[in-house]
């Protein structure tokens, strides 16, 4: 099992320090809205409506806002997702962390609900969609999951892949060995239910299990995902959303240290994607 967004905790005890203020365990309520995904980390709960308090923002007026999150079906911040695309409709597709979710914004005010309505207002007649895969606190290798479970599947136009802030975060296990272990960990089920009643299984499980086991010697501050890893998995949603159709990829860049900016504006200039960084963008307002 892959662990669930306790980086919401540490912010939310952050902000507390950095304001001064208690907040009362009620005011924790978004906790209740993710759960465990299904060969994935953590989606939404699906098809929730509630409305939640950004508990961790280092803004005092934030602290006391309620802002709305839905989610579809599926567990994900998005509308509910038409059997089949509609002729003559651009749809976009989201894979990403907090910033591509809308964390801390109305649902009408997230990245996947805003994009429709600017593009069909620049381009008048035409028609847009966007489905939102994000899930706050994702890591590019959380996101690879959500990724290899529904890419194939949405027919998109367009892909932006906004990975990045969560990579460079330091932590005591990196995040590519727990998803190694949660796929290890998969794998030993699928075994078990094919060899329930044979004695073989107890031998391969107890190697897969032994497997899992292994602890690297590995430092206690390390990125939750290394640069190298990083472009692996960006290079890799970007190419296969390519193989499954779509015209062309975006590499989003939000609250993202420069250095793993740097490596998802080369793999963009070097492959024809498109990128976008956005806090460069703010700056330069």
């Amino acid at each position: 099992m892959l662990e669930m967004p306790t980086w919401m905790l540490e912010e939310y005890n952050t902000a507390a320090r950095t304001v001064k203020a208690r907040v009362d365990l009620d005011a924790l309520e978004w906790l209740n809205l993710f759960e465990q995904g299904e060969g994935f980390r953590v989606r939404l709960v699906p098809n929730i409506r509630k409305e939640v308090v950004n508990t961790f923002s280092r803004l005092r007026s934030d602290r006391s806002k309620r802002y709305l999150i839905e989610s579809n079906d599926l567990g994900f911040r998005s509308g509910p997702l038409p059997p089949s695309k509609q002729p003559g409709t651009f749809r976009v597709a989201v894979f990403g962390d907090s910033s591509s979710f809308g964390w801390g914004v109305n649902q009408d005010d997230s990245l996947s609900s805003l994009l429709p309505r600017l593009l069909e207002k620049r381009y008048p007649g035409r028609k847009f969609e966007a489905v939102n895969f994000a899930i706050p606190g994702d890591s590019s290798e959380y996101g690879r999951l959500i990724f290899e479970k529904f890419a194939a599947q949405i027919d998109a136009d367009l892909v932006i892949i906004g990975f990045g802030a969560n990579d460079a975060k330091k932590v005591g296990a990196s995040h590519q060995k727990q998803v190694d272990r949660f796929r290890t960990g998969m794998r030993t089920v699928q075994i078990e239910k094919l060899l329930q009643r044979s004695s073989l299984i107890r031998v391969l499980s107890r190697l897969l299990r032994k497997e899992q086991n292994i602890e690297g010697a590995e430092k206690r501050a390390t990125p939750a995902v290394r640069l190298n890893r990083y472009r692996e998995n960006l290079k890799f949603m970007a190419s296969r959303s390519i193989e499954y159709g779509a015209k062309n990829s975006l590499l989003l860049n939000l609250c993202t240290p420069g250095n793993y900016s740097k490596v998802a504006r080369k793999i963009a200039n070097n492959a024809g994607f498109l990128y976008f960084n956005g806090q460069s963008y703010l700056l330069s307002q």
